[in-house]
């Protein structure tokens, strides 16, 4: 398991700060998604920060949890995060992972459903099932998933808290939720000392807390220039 506060260092560009300071806003959001869809899976951020954060966020999970049947990736975009994961469940479960992504863009959701006819070797033919849906109203049964995956989405949420209430409610009772999100760099080197200390920052912790989680790991991992840092979550329902 991961250290609480552990730091990995990976390499990445400075380039792409606006990421960090124009993506508020939960409807401007919604809308800037749609028109980024097309070009979502080309963007620079993909290899600098997304792919990076995804595989360690994916390495963490599946030693916690190997081998998930049903799995959900809430804010999950064009679905690279759920090809992936579907590559490296691969063999792991007898009849195959239930992949499901939800997303509140419209653009992503429809990206999204072609993505593995434009690039057949990612995909190893797991079917996924993509609603459209906002954290704060995911249209399943409590108990109905096994893995959750969350990454760069929270953020944009309008109510983060009723977000990862669902989440909570969703999770399996021996179920994982595994979240990343991207935090603007710490102003001083005391600053990022003290973040790493606060593990997760406070706000974001009491949201967790509140939901009924039992956080099992906290990860900060810098090399991201001007995009700042990133911190994975690694949650349980608690018992």
């Amino acid at each position: 398991m991961p250290t609480v506060g552990r730091v990995g260092n990976l390499t990445a560009g400075a380039s792409g700060p606006r990421y960090n300071r124009e993506m508020g806003g939960y409807e401007t959001a919604v809308s800037r998604f749609d028109r980024w869809a097309g070009s979502y899976e080309s963007a620079a951020l993909q290899s600098v920060l997304f792919a990076p954060v995804h595989d360690v966020l994916l390495e963490r999970a599946l030693r916690l949890l190997p081998a998930p049947c049903h799995v959900l990736d809430v804010g999950c975009g064009t679905g690279k995060l759920l090809r992936a994961t579907a590559l490296r469940l691969a063999g792991r479960v007898p009849r195959g992972p239930l992949l499901v992504g939800v997303d509140a863009s419209a653009g992503m959701l429809s990206t999204a459903h072609v993505r593995p006819e434009r690039h057949p070797s990612e995909w190893p033919g797991e079917p996924v099932r993509y609603l459209r849906a906002s954290a704060a109203g995911l249209p399943f049964a409590g108990a109905s998933f096994d893995l959750v995956l969350c990454t760069f989405s929270y953020r944009h949420w309008a109510d983060q808290a009723a977000g990862v209430r669902e989440i909570a409610r969703v999770l399996a009772p021996t179920g994982l939720l595994a979240f990343a999100d991207a935090l603007p760099p710490a102003a001083t080197r005391l600053a990022r000392w003290a973040r790493r200390r606060q593990t997760p920052p406070p706000a974001m912790l009491n949201v967790f807390v509140h939901a009924g989680l039992h956080l099992r790991a906290v990860e900060w991992l810098s090399g991201f220039g001007r995009l700042g840092e990133a911190v994975i979550v690694l949650a349980t329902p608690e018992d």
